[in-house]
Order: C-alpha cells, then sequence, then structure tokens
C-alpha cells in the first residue's frame, strides 16, 4: 500500500482533505510537492463522490512518476473506501471541535 488514509464524517455539504508527507518519508522539497499535487487531483476527481468528509492521506511510500498512475488508483480506492465504511457513521454523533 503506497498510502494511508484516514476519514471521518463532517456535518458540512462538502469533503476536505488534509495532507500529511513528512521529510523523513519523502526527503525532496520538489518530490513532496509533486505528491501534494497528485493527491489534491485525485481528490478532487473523488470530491462529488465524498459528500460530507474530512479526509486526511499520506503516502507510506515515495510517489514518483513511475508510479503515479498506480498512486493515482490506489488512493482514488482509499477515499472511496472510506467513504463507504464512514457513511454508516451519522455526522450528528460526531462531537465538533471548539478551537480556543
Amino acid at each position: 500500500m503506497m498510502f494511508q488514509v484516514f476519514a471521518r464524517p463532517n456535518s458540512m455539504t462538502g469533503s476536505r482533505l488534509g495532507i500529511v508527507i513528512s521529510k523523513r518519508m519523502v526527503a525532496h522539497a520538489v518530490a513532496r510537492n509533486y505528491c501534494r499535487r497528485l493527491m489534491r487531483e485525485v481528490f478532487r476527481a473523488e470530491e462529488k463522490r465524498l459528500p460530507g468528509m474530512d479526509i486526511v492521506a499520506r503516502p507510506r511510500t515515495m510517489i514518483g512518476r513511475e508510479n503515479a498512475a498506480a498512486a493515482r488508483a490506489e488512493l482514488g480506492e482509499l477515499m472511496r473506501l472510506a467513504y463507504r465504511r464512514c457513511a454508516q457513521i451519522a455526522p450528528s454523533s460526531v462531537v465538533p471541535r471548539s478551537h480556543s
């Protein structure tokens, strides 16, 4: 698996994406930026199918141009799987965080 995806329903109609990429996993800034762009691209393509979700994704391996197609396919599938698993949880059962 190239990615780890966390998801949670939110009380909004739209979805949000959080991206976590450590320097240990992807050492060069250019490669980190490429990975971020790839992840945002997949999220935008899947966003209509993921209403009311907060998604946090992080790469588990180096993502480069040579494995970008496989990474796109896997990330899209993981986002859809996370949505199916979280669809059972009602947004009203999620406790809102206070911003202090």
